[in-house]
């Protein structure tokens, strides 16, 4: 169910790709992971069903869910490379969430408590407005991961589009969809979400990517030596593609992405950069922007 905001004149023309696109995307057509979520008993079994099934809709996205004092975060970052832009992909994410919950609830009014979002530089005040109906008016910008924090206690509430029998026959397709991706390929996608989640905790060692999967790093190191990977060379893809996603947003300092990458110095990050993209973090970043503004100039 898609809200209100859509359909009224023109006013879908002035979303952002993502934003559009995820505000009309209704949870059913995303095919086993939208299905199986709204056949959920329950809200917080449809966001657990959303990360267990996500790879068989895409293989480098991580979806996570924290409780903590009384409120939930559910958020989404990308490992993937860049098919859209950062904050397209935000903006899809946040909506598509806060549609899954509309429906799941009977409620098409329904809003987040907390929207927490990228920087949104050079948004009108009729895009603003348009946000705002999909996402609701508390917004924060600024960080680097999108995601959705509100009440905890919905994660209890019953969905409304709950079917016992649906749920069980997209559990069963589910299971067969993640088992028929290619073994070494999923492997080796699989590690690369495992490794995103330590990175963005501030834990990049492999010490740390064994304890956060209850295993032993003995067993870890045959998991990369069966899938023909090397630890350090994978951790640093990953690094590469998660830097290049928070690069998009402005209002993080180079600090703050070489930190959240697990970097200890801003020059261990670009030099790292200069090795992975061939010239420093700044000045991509610069190149992007110019880019981004002259197609915007373009646009009729």
């Amino acid at each position: 169910m898609a809200p209100e905001v859509v359909g009224k004149g023109n006013a879908v023309l002035i979303y952002s790709a993502g934003l559009k696109f995820g505000a009309q995307y209704e949870p059913r057509h995303a095919g086993v992971v939208g299905n199986v979520a709204l056949a959920s008993r329950t809200v917080g079994e449809a966001f657990e069903m959303i990360g267990r099934y996500l790879p068989t809709m895409v293989d480098a996205t991580v979806h996570g869910v924290e409780v903590s004092d009384g409120i939930v975060f559910v958020y989404s970052y990308y490992i993937d490379p860049l098919m859209m832009s950062y904050r397209q992909k935000a903006d899809w994410a946040i909506a598509f969430a806060c549609n899954l919950m509309r429906v799941g609830l009977d409620d098409p009014r329904w809003t987040p408590q907390e929207v927490l979002l990228p920087q949104l530089a050079d948004e009108t005040p009729a895009e603003r407005r348009a946000r705002a109906e999909i996402m609701g008016d508390n917004i924060r910008v600024g960080h680097s991961w999108a995601g959705i924090r509100f009440d905890a206690g919905l994660l209890r509430r019953p969905m409304a589009t709950a079917d016992a029998m649906i749920e069980s026959l997209m559990r069963h397709y589910g299971d067969l969809r993640l088992a028929a991706l290619p073994e070494q390929s999923g492997e080796i996608e699989q590690l690369r979400r495992e490794i995103a989640r330590v990175l963005v905790k501030g834990e990049g060692g492999i010490e740390h990517l064994a304890k956060a999967n209850g295993t032993s790093v003995r067993t870890l190191q045959r998991r990369l030596k069966d899938a023909a990977v090397n630890y350090s060379d994978l951790q640093n893809d990953v690094r590469k593609t998660l830097a290049l996603n928070l690069l998009e947003n402005e209002t993080l300092a180079l600090a703050e992405i070489a930190f959240s990458l697990g970097y200890s110095e801003v020059s261990a990050f670009n030099h790292a950069f200069r090795r992975w993209v061939g010239e420093s973090p700044g000045h991509y970043r610069r190149r992007r922007a110019v880019h981004f503004k002259s197609a915007v100039a373009k646009k009729p």
